[in-house]
Order: C-alpha cells, then sequence, then structure tokens
C-alpha cells in the first residue's frame, strides 16, 4: 500500500510549544504487519518522554515545519534508543 496524501500519521510536536515536528509515522495495516509493533512502541517512548501525540494526515505532514521554530536543538528519538 502506499501512502496517498490522505493517509493518517501519528505526529509528536516540540515540547516547547512552538508547533514543529519531531516525529511521523504512517498509519497502514501493510506497515504494522511488516514491521510488527514498532509504531506503538515508539509512540509509547514519546509519551513517556512527555511528547502529545496526535493525528494528522501525510499530506499536512509533508508541509509542515519540522523541529523547533524557536532554534532549539532536539535530540534524534531513534528506534534503537530505550
Amino acid at each position: 500500500m502506499s501512502e496517498t496524501s490522505e493517509t493518517p500519521c501519528y505526529i509528536a510536536r516540540c515540547k516547547c510549544g512552538c508547533g514543529g515536528l519531531i516525529f511521523a509515522s504512517v498509519q497502514s495495516q501493510q506497515m504494522s504487519k511488516e514491521r510488527g509493533n514498532d509504531t506503538a512502541k515508539e509512540v509509547s517512548k514519546l509519551i513517556r518522554a512527555g511528547y502529545s501525540i496526535e493525528r494528522m494526515t501525510v499530506g499536512d505532514v509533508r508541509a509542515a515545519t519540522w523541529l523547533c521554530k524557536k532554534d532549539r536543538v532536539h535530540e534524534r528519538l531513534t528506534p534503537k534508543e530505550k
């Protein structure tokens, strides 16, 4: 399944309140089957780290501002992070 601009994603925004995105993951059954439960694990890590999780479309994610709008430095959260 390829994503369309209307395919839903889970996103996390910068903690400072600027609205910048720091994480996005496409919500698709096909990807869930291929990757196991990785999206749920990553989203739960973000929640534990204090980020709020939202949903938006792939099109909105592509058009969004990434990283902090106030030029703060953020560590990239990777799947290998504990």
